[in-house]
Formats: C-alpha cells, sequence, structure tokens
C-alpha cells in the first residue's frame, strides 16, 4: 500500500501541500507571554492592555491535549509577586481580594473562570469562526479543583491547565478532552484589575511560561519520551506476574520482568504473565513506531521490545498477541539476537526497533545506533490489534532467580500517511517529513497526472526529528510525493 503526501511549486511559487490524514500534533518550548489575554482568544483584545493569546491548529478529529513541560514564573503585579504555571505565588505576593483565588468575568463569545491563586496557564478551545455571544458557562476551579485527571471543557470556555499535572510540579499527567468541532487551541493568562472583575490589567505583566504539549488525533498512538515522574494518560501497566515493576526514573522506564510466581513469558507453552506497557488504539490506523532501549541479557529466555495485542488484559492464546520486535537472549535461536521478522545475532546492549503497520502488513527495521537501519522483512498478520506498547519476558526455564530489566528511553509514533512540508529559501526548494520515515523515497516528476516519477537522490540531512531535502526550483512545475515501498 502507498502512503504518499505531494507538493506543487508552480513557476517558483509554492502553491499547495496534500495533507492526507489526521495524526498526533507536537509543540515544543512555546513560550506563552503572562502579556497573552485568554479572552482575546480570536477576538478583540478586552481593555488593550495585553496581547493576543497564542494560537494552535489541531489535527482532525483531535482527541486529547496532554502537556509534556510547561515550566517558569511569571509576575502579574511588576515583580511583587511572582506564581508558577499551576498560579501558585512563589515569591511576594499578590494581595488577591477573593480567598485565594482569581476571577475574570465573561467577554464577547468566551466564558469567564475562576482559578485558585493567579496567572495560571489557561486554554480554550474553538473553531475556525470568532466566538459569538451568548459564552459558554463560567467554570470555578476553586469548586472543581485542579487536581483532576480528565476534564472536558466547552467550545469557548476557557479551562485551566497549570502544569499538566494533577500536582504542583508533580503527579500524574492530566488529559484534557477537545470537545467536537474544535480546531484551534489557544493558551494564555487570565487576568483582571485587582484580580476579580473583567478580564484585563496585563500591563504590569511581565514573564513568560515555556510550554511544551501534544493534541492526539483519535485512534492513534501517542509519543513518550519517559522524563515524567508518571505515566501519561492512556498508558495501561500490566502485571500478571504481580512481582514485575515498571519505574519511572525521570530519564528512562525501567521495565522489570520478574521470574517469581511462575516466572513472566509470552507463551502458550509457559504462560502470558509478562509486564507490559499498553494504550488503546484504533486497529485500522496506520503509522510507524519506534523505540531505543538499553537491555543486555545475559541469561537464557530473556526478550524486550514492542508488542501488538488483543487486549490489555488476560491472553487466551499466541493469536491474543503479537511480539513484533524483540531484543532476547535465547539458546535455541544463537544466544544474543533481535528480530522484527525471525532472529539474527545481536552483540549491542542498547537497540533500536521501528515497526510500520500498514494494513495487515508490519515492516521492520533494527539499529544500534538510531541512525543507520537494517531492514528486517515484512510480516502479514490479519490479527486485530487495539493495543500496542511495550514488553519484557523474563522465564526462568534455565532455574536462575534473575530479572529481565530494559530500559526504554522513548516510544516515539508518526502516523500515516506522512505529511511532506516545503518552504522556499531563495530559489530552492527545503522539503522535509519526519525521520522515523526516512526508509520512504523521495519522487519528483514535472507533470501530473504522471507516468514517470524520478527518484530525488539529493543529499539528506537530519534536524531534530525531521529530514530535510533541498532541491532547486526551476521555471517549471515540481510536484513531490513521499513512497514507500
Amino acid at each position: 500500500m502507498k502512503h504518499i503526501a505531494a507538493i506543487l511549486i508552480g513557476g517558483g511559487t509554492f502553491v499547495g501541500a496534500t495533507h492526507l490524514f489526521s495524526q498526533t500534533v507536537s509543540y515544543t518550548n512555546q513560550a506563552i507571554s503572562a502579556k497573552m489575554e485568554i479572552a482575546a482568544a480570536n477576538q478583540s483584545l478586552p481593555d488593550g492592555s495585553g496581547l493576543a493569546s497564542a494560537e494552535y491548529d489541531l489535527p482532525a478529529n483531535a482527541s486529547v491535549l496532554t502537556m509534556t513541560k510547561v515550566a517558569g514564573t511569571i509576575t502579574l503585579n511588576s515583580g511583587g509577586g511572582y506564581n508558577d504555571p499551576d498560579g501558585v505565588v512563589v515569591t511576594g505576593g499578590y494581595g488577591l481580594s477573593l480567598p485565594d483565588a482569581s476571577y475574570a468575568s465573561a467577554y464577547g463569545g468566551i466564558s469567564g473562570i475562576k482559578q485558585p491563586g493567579a496567572g495560571a496557564l489557561i486554554g480554550v478551545f474553538e473553531t475556525s469562526s470568532a466566538p459569538v455571544a451568548p459564552p459558554p458557562a463560567t467554570l470555578d476551579f476553586t469548586t472543581i479543583g485542579n487536581n483532576f485527571t480528565s476534564f472536558a471543557p466547552a467550545l469557548n470556555q476557557l479551562f485551566y491547565i497549570g502544569d499538566g499535572l494533577t500536582g504542583d510540579g508533580s503527579g500524574a499527567v492530566q488529559r484534557f478532552i477537545v470537545p467536537a468541532g474544535a480546531t484551534r487551541l489557544y493558551l494564555g493568562i487570565s487576568d483582571a484589575p485587582g484580580f476579580d472583575g473583567a478580564p484585563g490589567a496585563y500591563n504590569d505583566n511581565s514573564g513568560n511560561f515555556t510550554v511544551s504539549f501534544q493534541v492526539a488525533a483519535v485512534g492513534e498512538p501517542v509519543s513518550d519520551d519517559f522524563t515524567n515522574s508518571n505515566y501519561y494518560a492512556g498508558w495501561n501497566f500490566v502485571d500478571l506476574n504481580t512481582s514485575s515493576t515498571a519505574t519511572l526514573t525521570g530519564t528512562n522506564l525501567d521495565i522489570e520482568a520478574s521470574p517469581l510466581n511462575g516466572g513472566s513469558d509470552l507463551y502458550s507453552g509457559s504462560n502470558d504473565k509478562a509486564p507490559r506497557l499498553l494504550q488503546a488504539i484504533d486497529p485500522n490506523a496506520d503509522w510507524i513506531v519506534e523505540t531505543k532501549f538499553y537491555f543486555n541479557p545475559q541469561n537464557n529466555y530473556s526478550g524486550a521490545g514492542i508488542l501488538m495485542a488483543t487486549t490489555n488484559g488476560a491472553f487466551s492464546g499466541d493469536n491474543n498477541f503479537a511480539r513484533i520486535g524483540e531484543r532476547a537472549y535465547y539458546p535455541n535461536a544463537s544466544g544474543s539476537v533481535i528480530g522484527v521478522n525471525g532472529y539474527v545475532a545481536w552483540s549491542y546492549a542498547t537497540s533500536y526497533l521501528r515497526i510500520q503497520k500498514t494494513g495487515t502488513n508490519y515492516n521492520g527495521w533494527y539499529s544500534a545506533d538510531g541512525t543507520n537501519w537494517t531492514y528486517g522483512g515484512l510480516r502479514t498478520d490479519n490479527n486485530v490489534y487495539p493495543w500496542v506498547g511495550l514488553f519484557v519476558i523474563r522465564y526462568p526455564w534455565d532455574g536462575l532467580m534473575i530479572n529481565s530489566s530494559a530500559l526504554f528511553y522513548y516510544f516515539h509514533v508518526t502516523p500515516l500517511p506522512i505529511s511532506l512540508g516545503v518552504r522556499l529559501q531563495g530559489t530552492n526548494a527545503v522539503l522535509s517529513w519526519p525521520e522515523m520515515a526516512a526508509h520512504f523515497n523521495l519522487l519528483a516528476s514535472s507533470n501530473l497526472p504522471a507516468t514517470l516519477w524520478t527518484m530525488n537522490t539529493n543529499n539528506r540531512s537530519i534536524v531534530g526529528s525531521q529530514l530535510y531535502v533541498t532541491n532547486g526550483v526551476g521555471g517549471g512545475n515540481g510536484f513531490y510525493q513521499l513512497r514507500y515501498p
């Protein structure tokens, strides 16, 4: 099956780029100024004292907003006090007229909000149209609380985000449910004269919050770098052995598979008690998943890798799961091995696995450095798998009561089809797409419909998680597509 994203350069002018499918989007290190008036989201500034709120496009079929980082402090009174992203005053004071709270009323078609403290990060979901009065109900988060695990605001209804955790600087990652019809997210600060009244009085505000977040589309796997103190909402840790563990260390996820209680295996000849971390997905969605992990097994019957599953509970047979990519140590497979469609000898402690799902076809690659990849082959599997994630195995066939330990550094997802980006730079077109899709070929043609697509062999560079190719633009048209295989 082809996954294509095409763009057109017409006479040296960028004409358009196709965006073929909904996908999870991430925004990193966004500066949210203390002067950004959240009540001005897609409408005029209430009193002209501040700035427009920050605006972000949502993917089609957007479902859940989660924050990956919210840091910094701001002041709402020229330095008399400073608050953190949760609105907690950390130095000085604000002299709040309400007991430990602040309030800004509704404005135009956007609701007001009452929040604990003052100056917390606030959001609002909207359509592409400007809000129209009457506004939705004003939410009172001094009553609702800010330690919820999931919250579902309405369109044009201000909601408390803070640092996106159930506690102040700690706790579980919160899920903000995107309302139906939303196409945009706005972020900013709620303020009012005397911290109680009509929105405004931003002239004495300064500082920024640094904000990173992602918005998942319906049914797609969600990326995780395992750097928080709690799992992202949506992950389910399954331990049917009861002695296995999963620990977020701050830099990675440490899954320990126990040999106790009959061992932790994924095999009908023993048991299905291997610990696994799974998230629910749409089994009809296509994607590329990649993980990096440290796993250096020295004992027989140990394994770790990427798992597909029919359930996040107990398995009733081997057709309930697929160990789709695995680093392992098995005596009947020549000892230390890695594999995505059959095992090969492997001696590296740090491994990378990449799986591309296209319908019922699963292509796989493995790597020792995350740059140079070896193709492991194609596997066709007609089973329906609504769960994907990570697993670790340790079964004591050898009689040794030793854990298997795997340190996972990330679980990265690129939904398919791939979106091919383009920008003009002088007389060149700079094309870009996710590095996880480096195995896709860039093809070009001067006409559509095209009977002949030519392979583009220009050098590729990697910046962050993106691949870039620079291509000269002549006086005619240029059409580009990504294709695999």
